[in-house]
């Protein structure tokens, strides 16, 4: 999404907000409905997904992630995702044993594997696109368009604070 400038006014004033309100946060509940919501969308997700091509919505993740930069090595994966090295590895397993996915040692490190999607990943990634696209017209239909841009302003600003060390 391209940053407009309403769109950076609208981080600055979501900041401002949240650093003038005491506690409001708090008050409404925000970590607890931010928390629930994206358990139930990745609850519907997973279970569109598993229906469609036998994969979660963490491993098509990684497996979009894959097809977009591969290859890829598995620390580019945990690093994308935030998530550490070994939390990728059960997932690539997956993957590697579904025949989504190849792996082969790196030219550049002797260390590490690139991985690259198969034929069988990328038909995978085409066949779960109508399953993301139903969870995301879930939300169109539960929130008029500005609300939309106004709720991924606030989630990034909420991300690019959190995402501070």
């Amino acid at each position: 999404m391209p940053i407009s400038p309403y769109t950076s006014l609208l981080k600055y004033k979501f900041i401002l907000k949240l650093h003038k309100s005491n506690m409001s946060a708090s008050k409404h509940k925000i970590y607890y409905l931010l928390q629930r919501t994206a358990h139930l969308l990745k609850k519907k997700a997973d279970a569109k997904l598993i229906n469609v091509g036998s994969i979660t919505t963490a491993q098509a993740a990684a497996l979009m992630i894959i097809r977009e930069n591969a290859p890829v090595k598995q620390n580019f994966i945990a690093r994308r995702l935030g998530q550490t090295e070994s939390a990728i590895n059960a997932m690539v397993s997956r993957l590697l044993i579904d025949d989504y996915i190849t792996k082969t040692r790196s030219q550049s490190d002797s260390r590490a594997w690139d991985l690259t999607p198969t034929s069988k990943g990328l038909a995978a990634l085409v066949n779960l696109k109508t399953a993301f696209e139903e969870i995301n017209q879930a939300i169109d239909n539960t929130l008029y368009e500005y609300q939309i841009e106004e709720l991924a302003t606030m989630l990034e600003a909420l991300l690019d604070t959190l995402d501070q060390p």
